[in-house]
């Protein structure tokens, strides 16, 4: 059994307080670490502040472990740090596996070969969703999908100046106007109202009512981006830390309710999650891969392709998809069935492993720790709502009772 103490991603927002200075100096941790009954072992998780100083975070490791101290430093999967004694998790295929089994969300049963689609971009900070959502209805094929969509108003009071700043900037970008947006809002499942209600459009994508997949026959998928370029032949010259494109629950959520999907994001996407094992879908996009360019949605406009041929691309398979996959719905009901089976299992054999390390993740605020395995799955989350659904932690302190084990008990 190993208890460790959890340090916090500090260093990226004061490059001069290092992980060592943290674990030597920091009196919260200092004195966590004095009543860790098994004493320098700390835990360490890394995310998107990873990509953002990925040479600084490997020193600083370096640096405390040169010190004596035992560091386990985990991340999601969007950056290799397996060669820096890191561990890789692919983090959402993980969290859409436990969420599922303890009964946060609960997916659909079966695929229901439905001619309407389902596309969740939920909020408005992203030229690529609302650029997505503006050339399907010039294209009259909005209707061809259910979608959510919270465009802030800048006359209510209570919306965060920043995020509405952002949100304009992205209306700018595609050549939209506000009034022209707020004619789509639209909740399904959830008041898109609170994950906006503490001024950050951020949702964790849990829970969700499952009738959403139910009543559609596919998906539509604007993936996560990071905002660092990753290898590909459109993208400019940046950042090198991100390994990969991101899959988030936006593409785990589908698969859990038996959707083929259509993927827009990261250059690389679907070739990364056939590399996973999973199935895509591009066979019935109707359009060569090539044509239809899952464009960097930090760049619209990228080489010498234009914004008008990629959502050209766009319209056409969404016109064209459902007819595709109806006419072959023997072969599509094996790939959904394969990809769902997949994630169960992947995520079981993660929490296996993980409950195999008999290892634990103790905070600063109080004599409690969570098992590793509970920790990762419910404390970890860098997209939240309001807290309103699920109580996402800085640590173990206000987890839910039943999670957390005294101290007294580990030794």
């Amino acid at each position: 059994m190993i208890v460790r103490t959890r340090l916090h991603e500090c260093s990226h927002h004061d490059p001069h307080f290092t992980l060592l200075q943290q674990i030597e100096q920091d009196p919260a941790i200092v004195n966590a670490n004095a009543q860790n009954p098994t004493p320098n072992h700390y835990f360490f998780h890394t995310v998107n502040e990873l990509l953002n100083c990925k040479e600084r975070y490997i020193a600083q490791i370096n640096e405390a472990r040169s010190a004596g101290y035992d560091i386990a430093w985990y991340s999601n999967s969007t950056c290799d740090i397996a060669p820096y004694g890191g561990t890789m998790l692919e983090y959402f295929e993980f969290q859409a596996g436990a969420y599922h089994e303890h009964g946060i969300a609960t997916e659909s049963k079966q695929w229901n070969c439905i001619d309407k689609g389902l596309y969740q971009p939920g909020k408005t900070s992203k030229s690529v969703r609302l650029a997505i959502i503006k050339y399907l209805d010039e294209a009259n094929l909005l209707h061809k999908l259910d979608y959510s969509l919270k465009v802030l108003n800048p006359n209510d009071p209570n919306q965060n100046q920043d995020v509405l700043e952002t949100q304009q900037q992205a209306i700018d970008s595609v050549n939209g106007t506000l009034e022209y947006f707020l004619g789509f809002n639209r909740s399904m499942d959830i008041d898109m109202s609170d994950i906006v209600s503490n001024g950050v459009q951020h949702y964790v994508g849990y829970p969700y009512h499952n009738h959403i997949y139910a009543n559609t026959g596919w998906s539509l998928i604007t993936e996560s981006n990071t905002g660092f370029n990753i290898p590909g032949p459109h993208n400019i010259e940046g950042n090198g830390y991100q390994d990969g494109p991101m899959i988030s629950e936006k593409t785990y959520r589908p698969i859990m309710n038996s959707h083929p999907f259509v993927m827009v994001g990261e250059w690389g996407l679907h070739e990364h999650l056939k590399s996973l094992g999973y199935q895509t879908f591009e066979k019935f996009y109707g359009v060569e891969l090539e044509q239809f360019y899952p464009f960097s949605m930090s760049d619209l406009n990228h080489g010498e392709r234009t914004i008008f041929e990629d959502y050209e691309s766009i319209r056409n398979v969404v016109s064209q998809f459902y007819n595709n996959i109806s006419a072959n719905q023997d072969e599509v009901r094996e790939m959904v069935t394969h990809n769902k089976q997949l994630l169960i299992a992947n995520y079981n054999k993660t929490k296996q492993w993980l409950l195999d390390k008999d290892e634990y993740v103790f905070g600063s605020h109080g004599p409690k720790a969570m098992k590793l395995y509970d920790y990762l799955w419910q404390a970890i989350s860098y997209r939240n709502n309001n807290g309103k659904d699920i109580p996402m932690m800085d640590g173990p302190a206000n987890a839910p009772e039943d999670l957390l084990i005294h101290l007294d008990q580990l030794t």
